[in-house]
């Protein structure tokens, strides 16, 4: 009997000795990683130092260079927005909406626009103004993400000064966001649809 309960009691020390290494490693993994987090979103900043926006709106060499991030901006500026979002999210100052709800919204909103348009042009119809559904979208995300990037770095920008640039020329503050939330954004983001740019400084 002796001999039972001593070899009982030496599995149940194997056990335990076996269970506390798993259970302090795994109190290890949970104390690092809100660390990493906190120490994160001031090193995705590429102009820490800066107080304004690194580029102008009227800036022809970013808005009109035909590069990769100028083709987007004016081409397909739902995939730029949604760039936007996702490196706003990694800052620590997520957006109304998501790269996924953003390419989405955008692509359908120009499909039913495109349709809008061949119907509304048909002979023997009557003169109307085609109401511009995907244009009007990006406007509100725009203006929207602008107001969280000067939150999000301190900038003193006015709100009707952002409004009126996000809608008469969405794509000149399209590429200056890029400009100031990435260091090379010609080459990345650049012409790229995939959502892999928010760790990118």
């Amino acid at each position: 009997a002796k001999a039972q309960s001593k070899g009982e009691g030496k599995m149940s020390n194997e056990k335990v000795d076996g269970i506390q290494p798993m259970y302090v490693q795994a109190q290890a993994q949970v104390v690092s990683q809100p660390g990493q987090q906190q120490e994160q979103p001031e090193s995705l900043i590429p102009y820490p130092d800066e107080t304004n926006w690194h580029t102008s709106e009227c800036a022809c060499e970013r808005c009109c260079a035909c590069q990769g991030e100028c083709w987007m901006a004016w081409c397909c500026s739902c995939f730029s927005l949604g760039h936007i979002s996702s490196k706003l999210e990694a800052l620590g100052q997520p957006c109304c909406l998501k790269y996924s709800h953003i390419v989405m919204i955008g692509v359908a909103l120009t499909i039913v626009d495109i349709i809008l348009s061949v119907v509304m042009s048909r002979p023997g119809r009557p003169a109307m103004r085609q109401p511009r559904l995907a244009g009007l979208f990006f406007f509100f995300v725009t203006f929207q993400m602008r107001r969280a990037i000067s939150r999000r770095l301190k900038f003193a920008d006015n709100c009707c000064f952002d409004c009126l640039w996000s809608f008469f020329c969405t794509p000149c503050v399209i590429t200056q966001m890029n400009g100031t939330l990435w260091s090379q954004p010609e080459v990345q983001p650049g012409c790229s649809c995939d959502d892999n740019f928010a760790q990118v400084v």
